[in-house]
């Protein structure tokens, strides 16, 4: 077969694994929600699809892809899809351009686990379409774009730690601590359903493949590595996060962290996901399992703010981490495209410019995030749902729908 045609057959398969992932997260994030708001939930997730699939075709692609203007945005040069090479990266421009469309897609969706049960469908639509802009385009920009300050200071992401989930981990920390936190913050919360976390882990853990492997942009070795170190930073993952359940909370690990440890395994890999070998991608992932097990089960009653579905660790923090020991273990063995990390050759360069890339991208994203709430909130729409929708439930009180309904309108 054609090189060519076989690497735009990957793209396509990838394109559709990560498309995946939407439904992946709404399941998961449905599960985790009470039973009275998990429609809503859900919904969330998908709603902002269609806003953000216009705004990239006309505005997010040359920003982050276009020419760049003093490594802080791209330009003009490919506005409404104007303009477009035949090929981008050696497969079909309109392939690469959907394929980063939907990685904007799932970096706004994962926010909303955060503000849960409690925000307004009209804040989150209109705030939804604001942070793209403003936030993950920007970032993006200055990641993968050509000539974005951070890809020029040596900083590498592979699949993005930094674009995808230290912005959406930091924005959904703010977000939540802005809103507030939910009536009953301080009463047991049971997750809704479970069946719904495990059906949705799974789409994210397969989805995920694709959203990693597939950012090789070909069916090459540097994919076959990205899928090798994707599936074992996962399972040593999983594994670690068990053995500090058993030495935390002896004779009761949860389903709910197992189905945690996974994701917090799979975000840690992601910017190195292509730069790194078999074992260091084992180390990455028990690193961050101990590291989220540990925060997660702090975070709470320190920090005090109601992270709903603890975003801001599992993908904020993890992102960051992930970021860190990348340039800890890259090698250019495995990926000749980049310098050796701090382990394989003393090199500090990745390390420094993705130490200064996070600490940037975090609080740029924490910064705007409050700049968009407080406008919105103030002169727009209420970020915050009344109470009384608050009680009755997201699902009733706004869509008119139950997520499950048992004989005689029993609601479950």
């Amino acid at each position: 077969m054609d090189l060519k045609i076989l690497n735009s057959l990957w793209m396509v398969l990838s394109i559709l694994l990560v498309l995946a992932m939407i439904p992946g997260l709404a399941f998961f994030y449905g599960g985790l929600s009470r039973a009275k708001h998990s429609v809503n939930t859900m919904f969330m997730s998908f709603i902002i699809m269609g806003p953000l699939s216009l705004l990239w075709l006309f505005f997010g692609f040359t920003f982050v892809f276009g020419e760049s203007f003093n490594g802080i945005i791209g330009n003009f040069q490919y506005f409404a899809l104007q303009n477009l090479p035949l090929n981008l990266n050696d497969i079909p421009s309109i392939l690469f351009i959907f394929f980063q469309m939907i990685f904007s897609f799932i970096a706004c969706a994962i926010i909303s686990g955060a503000i849960i049960e409690r925000v307004r469908q009209s804040f989150w639509f209109i705030f939804s379409i604001l942070w793209t802009l403003l936030v993950y385009y920007p970032v993006a920009h200055w990641v993968w774009g050509s000539g974005g300050w951070i890809e020029e200071l040596g900083g590498r992401d592979f699949a993005g730690g930094l674009v995808v989930h230290i912005t959406s981990g930091a924005s959904a920390f703010i977000l939540a601590k802005s809103i507030g936190r939910r009536l009953d913050f301080f009463k047991l919360k049971k997750s809704y359903n479970l069946g719904f976390v495990f059906l949705g882990m799974s789409f994210l853990w397969i989805g995920w493949f694709g959203f990693n492997a597939g950012s090789a942009l070909a069916f090459n070795s540097i994919a076959v590595n990205s899928i090798i170190t994707t599936l074992t930073a996962s399972l040593t993952s999983l594994l670690a996060w068990y053995l500090m359940d058993l030495i935390f909370t002896p004779h009761k690990p949860t389903a709910k962290g197992l189905n945690i440890a996974i994701i917090c395994g799979l975000v840690g890999i992601t910017p190195s996901a292509g730069y790194v070998g078999l074992w260091e991608s084992a180390i990455i992932g028990i690193v961050i399992a101990w590291i989220c097990n540990i925060g997660i089960r702090y975070f709470h009653s320190v920090i005090k703010v109601d992270d709903a579905l603890d975003v801001f660790i599992s993908h904020g923090f993890a992102g960051l981490v992930g970021a860190l020991l990348t340039g800890v273990f890259a090698h250019s063995a495995v990926n000749n495209a980049i310098e050796n990390g701090i382990f394989h050759g003393s090199d500090w360069t990745i390390f420094n410019a993705n130490l200064i890339g996070s600490i940037v991208v975090m609080a740029y994203s924490m910064l705007m995030t409050k700049i968009i709430y407080t406008l919105l909130n103030s002169y727009i729409t209420k970020a915050r749902m009344d109470k009384e929708e608050e009680e009755i439930g997201a699902d009733i009180s706004i869509h008119g729908e139950h997520v499950l309904i048992i004989k005689n309108d029993m609601e479950y």
